[in-house]
């Protein structure tokens, strides 16, 4: 016997007695007849009934643990083989929870041919589960096969024009802030204007039914202090420590999408920083308590099937920043201390940190993840530090391929000239700002001057007076002289707010 269910249960018996326990989902075959059941609880309280059977019609039987039948119906079965049945609306109290089992209701769905095979699974209880699809959609009345989109019917996807060189956004006007991931980009204006374009199939922008946008006004909120762009959806916080995100919500924990931002109430703390990567969010509160919403979740199945996994609580405490990477989240400490913690999706609602040895009287820092992660932090002298992976060369090729231990970097930051090309930008440089992705790093010193590591990316005269940097995998953001810039390779979802024709 399978240990659970997903909803899709395949089993065909002659003449026993089925409990109400999850059921093989392997194929069986039984006097030349087989049934297909998928089952599921609707929001109104009906239940559906679908799948295939080799037979004219069926009877469908609802039993409670207690092999008490409270429903029966016949159904037809057309020529597809298909069946499907939409019960009335049961009271709530109908769905009990399982004596037997942490994933399904206390009722059995048998379904029998006449005078022939049965079948039977459980109800599967959703309420703090993913659902999951039903397989046969494609078989019920009306439905249409899905239509792959072509981005180039818009001004984008494989067609698009790719600014490579630097190039100044003018919708915002008066920017202050901008968050990216790889295919939406926000920015936020002085007057609290909240802007969005790129990939909307999600609805990480807004309501609108296009697949891209261009630069688009989501919303005006003076109170708006800090914005995130994650995969699939989008995030702020306003001053008062309200946490706002629209989008495909269900990585965080939240069970929606939508396209107007909703308030998230999953942490009942006021929220005063976040940083969001991929699929997670790490969440600093104003009392130092730090939290995690989404995280990696390829690994623990099992775990990340749980809506209430999707977010917990970081056992650190006086946190002042955070940073959340591919496969770890870190914590600044008051102290100057930095902390990680491995941000996979794992039963239960805490996860422990702990600290990385080396670092001490810490400011700011950022990490990311190349072919490992690594970090770059910032001490109170304004001086830079490296750890860990430097394989990909993003810090350089003086950099040590492997730093095990923090290392002062420094003096290893370069000055990108028209006329002179690359050189060190020296030792006296005091550092203020630090932005990290796969491909390298941007640094940010008091002077406001924009700097890196490696060759990426060469800004000539506007790389001065920079007062924000945000970067990608494939394109950077900066604002300069008051102006949002954008520069990079990757365009095909309007990500970098030029040409998305909008229908």
């Amino acid at each position: 016997m399978a240990r659970r269910m997903r909803g899709l249960i395949i089993m065909v018996i002659m003449a026993l007695v089925i409990p109400l326990m999850p059921i093989s989902v392997s194929p069986v075959k039984a006097l030349g007849e087989w049934i297909e059941i998928f089952t599921q609880r609707n929001e109104d309280n009906s239940i559906l009934v679908e799948g295939l059977a080799k037979a004219s019609s069926l009877s469908i039987e609802l039993r409670d643990e207690d092999e008490k039948a409270f429903f029966s119906a016949t159904v037809k079965v057309n020529k597809d083989g298909y069946y499907h049945l939409v019960t009335p609306a049961f009271k709530e109290e109908v769905f009990k929870e399982s004596r037997f089992s942490k994933y399904n209701y206390g009722i059995g769905v048998y379904v029998t041919v006449p005078g022939g095979a049965q079948a039977a699974t459980s109800l599967p209880d959703y309420r703090d589960r993913y659902e999951t699809p039903s397989r046969y959609e494609k078989y019920r009345e009306g439905y249409q096969e899905p239509v792959p989109i072509k981005f180039e019917q818009y001004g984008v996807g494989s067609q698009a024009t790719v600014f490579k060189e630097p190039t100044q956004l003018k919708v915002v006007a008066s920017p202050v802030s901008v968050a990216a991931s790889e295919v939406h980009t926000l920015a936020l204006g002085k007057e609290g204007q909240l802007y969005g374009w790129g990939k909307n199939t999600n609805h990480e922008i807004n309501e609108s039914e296009m697949p891209v946008l261009p630069p688009t006004l989501i919303t005006t909120n003076p109170k708006i202090r800090k914005i995130e762009a994650g995969d699939k959806f989008s995030l702020y916080i306003t001053t008062d420590g309200e946490l706002y995100g629209w989008g495909d919500l269900k990585d965080l924990g939240i069970k929606t999408v939508t396209g107007v931002p909703i308030k998230i109430t999953l942490i009942d703390e006021p929220i005063a920083d976040m940083n969001a990567f991929n699929r997670g969010v790490a969440l600093l509160t104003k009392a130092g308590n730090v939290y995690q919403m989404g995280g990696v979740g390829w690994a623990n199945e099992d775990a990340r099937e749980f809506v209430h996994n999707h977010y917990r609580k970081i056992l650190i405490q006086d946190a002042v920043a955070v940073s959340m990477s591919n496969h770890k989240g870190y914590a600044l400490k008051k102290d100057g201390t930095l902390w990680g913690w491995n941000n996979a999706i794992v039963e239960g609602q805490t996860t422990k940190a702990e600290q990385i040895a080396g670092f001490k009287d810490i400011q700011k820092f950022d990490a990311a993840n190349t072919n490992d992660e690594y970090i770059i932090a910032i001490d109170k002298k304004g001086e830079l530090w490296g750890y860990g992976d430097n394989s990909a060369r993003q810090l350089g090729q003086k950099v040590p391929a492997k730093l095990v231990k923090p290392t002062n970097l420094t003096n290893m930051a370069l000055r990108y000239n028209k006329e002179t090309g690359w050189s060190a930008a020296g030792k006296k440089l005091n550092y203020t700002s630090v932005s990290l992705t796969v491909n390298g790093v941007l640094l940010l010193t008091q002077n406001k001057e924009l700097l890196t590591f490696n060759t990426y990316p060469r800004l000539g005269d506007l790389n001065k007076n920079v007062s924000f940097i945000e970067n990608t995998s494939r394109n950077i953001f900066w604002i300069s002289g008051g102006k949002l810039w954008v520069s990079g390779y990757d365009n095909a979802f309007g990500q970098q707010g030029m040409g998305v024709k909008v229908k």
